[in-house]
C-alpha cells in the first residue's frame, strides 16, 4: 500500500509541476499537504480515536442532530476499524433522485444545516474537524438525524490558525471588504491585481466568499481555469497549505447546500463559534491536545 501511494505522490507531483503557471495559485502547498495527509487515512486506530474525541465535543457542546457512530476499539487495529453500525439513507442517495418529495427535501436542508454547525462548532472553537464531508460519508436517518461517517481526513489545526480563521470568519459576516482583505492578509493570504497593484478588495471579498463560505453566489459555479474566474483577476501567490482542508471542507459543503437549493451564509451560522475561540483563554492548550490525538500520542477516554 505504501508503494502505491508513493507512486500516486510522485504521478501528482508530476502533474502539478505541468499545471504550474496555468492555474492562478501555487498547487504545490496543497500537494504537500496531501502528502502528509494522505498516508494517515490507513491508520484506522488513530481514526478510531479521532472519532472518540470529536463524538464527545460535539455531545459536549449539544448541537442536536448530529451523530458519530461509537468504534469498538477492542475490535479494531490499525489495518482494521470496527464501529457501531447505523441505519440511515446515504446522502448521496438522495442527491441522485431525480425527484426529491418536498418532505425529504426539508428533512435533507435541516440535516445539512445542523452539518453546517458542527462543522463550525468543530472547525473554529475546538480546533479538531472531520475534513471530509461529502455526501457519501453523510448518513439521513428518519427522524432527521445526520450521521457522520469516515475520519480518516481529519484536521487538527493550530491556536493560531484558529483564530485567523476566526477574525475571517466575522469579517465576512460583517461584510467589509477592508476587514475581509485584512483578515485573509492575516491567514497568509495576499492578492494582487494583474497590474502589480493591491487586488480590489471588493474581488477580494469575492474570492474569499467561494473559498470560505457556502453562500449562493454565481461566481462560485465558474471554473477556476475559466477566463471569466475572478482568481484569474486577482493570481493568489501563495496559499497556506494548513488551509487546504478546511476549504476544501467547505467548497464540499457548498456542494451540498447547493444541491439542495439551500440559501444559507456558514460565516452568519459560525460567527458566535468564531467570537467564542477568539475569547478562549484555553484555545493553545485544546489545539496542542489536538495535535497530540491527531499523531498518536494521547489516547481518546471513554
Amino acid at each position: 500500500m505504501k508503494g502505491l501511494m508513493d507512486s500516486d505522490m510522485r504521478n501528482l507531483g508530476r502533474l502539478a509541476d505541468f499545471v504550474r503557471g496555468t492555474l492562478p495559485f501555487d498547487v504545490f502547498p496543497v500537494l504537500g499537504e496531501m502528502r502528509d495527509t494522505v498516508p494517515k487515512e490507513f491508520d484506522f486506530l488513530r481514526e478510531a480515536r479521532l472519532m472518540r474525541v470529536i463524538s464527545g465535543r460535539l455531545r459536549h457542546a449539544q448541537l442536536p442532530g448530529v451523530i458519530v457512530p461509537e468504534p469498538l476499539l477492542a475490535l479494531s487495529s490499525p489495518q482494521l476499524l470496527v464501529m457501531q453500525r447505523m441505519q440511515g439513507v446515504p446522502f448521496s442517495r438522495i442527491l441522485e433522485a431525480a425527484v426529491l418529495s418536498p418532505a425529504l427535501r426539508e428533512r435533507a436542508q435541516r440535516a445539512v444545516l445542523n452539518m453546517l454547525r458542527a462543522f463550525g462548532c468543530t472547525m473554529l472553537q475546538q480546533g479538531l474537524f472531520p475534513a471530509d464531508p461529502h455526501a457519501g460519508n453523510l448518513l439521513l436517518q428518519e427522524d432527521g438525524t445526520l450521521v457522520l461517517l469516515d475520519f480518516g481526513q481529519c484536521k487538527a489545526l493550530t491556536a493560531a490558525r484558529q483564530r485567523a480563521l476566526a477574525r475571517l470568519v466575522i469579517a465576512l459576516d460583517k461584510g467589509r471588504p477592508s476587514g475581509v482583505v485584512a483578515a485573509m492578509k492575516g491567514m497568509g493570504m495576499e492578492f494582487k491585481g494583474l497590474d502589480g497593484r493591491a487586488a480590489d478588495p471588493i474581488l477580494v471579498t469575492i474570492v474569499a466568499n467561494i473559498i470560505f463560505d457556502v453562500r449562493p453566489m454565481p461566481e462560485a459555479l465558474v471554473c477556476p481555469l475559466a477566463a471569466e474566474a475572478t482568481i484569474k483577476k486577482i493570481p493568489l501567490a501563495h496559499f497556506p497549505r494548513d488551509l487546504f482542508q478546511v476549504s476544501r471542507s467547505i467548497m464540499t459543503l457548498r456542494g451540498l447546500t447547493h444541491a439542495l437549493g439551500m440559501h444559507v451564509r456558514a460565516a452568519h451560522l459560525w460567527r458566535g463559534y468564531a467570537e467564542a475561540a477568539l475569547a478562549d483563554p484555553g484555545l493553545d492548550a485544546r489545539a496542542e491536545q489536538n495535535r497530540c490525538y491527531d499523531d498518536g500520542g494521547c489516547v481518546a477516554l471513554a
